[in-house]
């Protein structure tokens, strides 16, 4: 990081405008957009070569390619773009490599990155999350023997800063287990593990939690975190929203959209949307192959269930 310390930002030679337009393709056609942003770094643009090092660390219209990523923003880095350093900062955090993580993330916090900040907090949780982890997943095998006592834990756990315990605590003041059914308590953990957490954590967090407002009967609610999980590629809420928009549940039938995110959910190893897709093709409306192929989902389905899946496996949720 030696080679941005104390250097002036020089200008970007691209037009702001012509790198807007880039970003804006990037969810109506990403292949497209990566390749645009491609063509700007190639004309020397410092915010397009950690734009593009963000494609290639996300799959953004490109194949995963953490190398190529990390060559992207250590470019814009050395034009002096706070966007290289912190791109840096989030490949160090993806090795693990958290010491170092924090010195990126300082430096762009330093040079007036506001997304810094909040990676800043992120790091904590990751190191909290580490320290604590043998405390919480022994606080979470306690559960299937004594319940309150394994709730005690969990909540001096979570307090304490670790977003898996906080998770875990969350549902169980939503499903009652150790405690009573608590839906404002539950709403708060996983409000908080939604807002610091990452990945799947934080997909599963929201989904957890459209389906708390979706019991209280507030499905607007409900379908903005359902489509955010689906966002975030977390299969039960692909599926979810498959179902809602199959059924028609507070807005109009979509069979072909419902049908795509259940393809996606599929594809993702969720038998819930397996089987319910399954079902679907075997009634015959999208023709005889189909069927076919629905009669092969619905029974492979059938037998990983009872076979192989463990009850409370994602794969099975919906």
């Amino acid at each position: 990081m030696s080679d941005q310390s104390g250097e002036v930002p020089r200008e970007d030679p691209v037009d702001s405008v012509a790198i807007e337009q880039a970003v804006a393709m990037i969810d109506v056609d990403p292949s497209s957009a990566a390749a645009r942003l491609r063509d700007l770094v190639d004309h020397g643009s410092p915010r397009a070569m950690a734009l593009l090092g963000c494609a290639y660390q996300q799959g953004v219209g490109v194949a995963v390619d953490l190398y190529e990523a990390e060559s992207l923003y250590r470019r814009a880095e050395a034009a002096g773009a706070m966007e290289g350093v912190f791109g840096r900062g989030q490949i160090c955090l993806l090795r693990k490599d958290y010491k170092q993580a924090r010195v990126f993330f300082v430096a762009a916090q330093a040079g007036g990155l506001d997304e810094a900040r909040e990676a800043l907090r992120q790091l904590d949780a990751f190191e909290c999350d580490e320290r604590l982890q043998a405390q919480v997943d022994a606080a979470a095998k306690l559960r299937e023997t004594d319940p309150i006592r394994a709730f005690v834990l969990m909540r001096g756990l979570a307090e304490q800063g670790s977003l898996r315990a906080m998770a875990h605590l969350a549902e169980q003041y939503h499903s009652g287990v150790g405690t009573q059914v608590n839906f404002s308590e539950a709403e708060t953990w996983y409000r908080r593990v939604a807002d610091c957490g990452w990945g799947e954590m934080k997909a599963r967090a929201l989904h957890n939690l459209g389906w708390l407002y979706e019991e209280q009967g507030d499905p607007t609610r409900a379908l903005d975190l359902f489509q955010q999980g689906a966002d975030l590629g977390y299969a039960p809420s692909l599926c979810h929203l498959g179902y809602i928009f199959w059924c028609g549940l507070g807005r109009d039938k979509d069979p072909d959209k419902a049908r795509a995110l259940f393809e996606q959910a599929v594809a993702k190893g969720n038998l819930a949307a397996q089987k319910f897709l399954g079902v679907q093709l075997l009634s015959g409306q999208f023709g005889l192959r189909q069927a076919l192929r629905g009669l092969g989902l619905y029974l492979r389905t059938a037998w990983m269930i009872v076979v192989k899946v463990p009850y409370g496996d994602d794969r099975v949720r919906m």
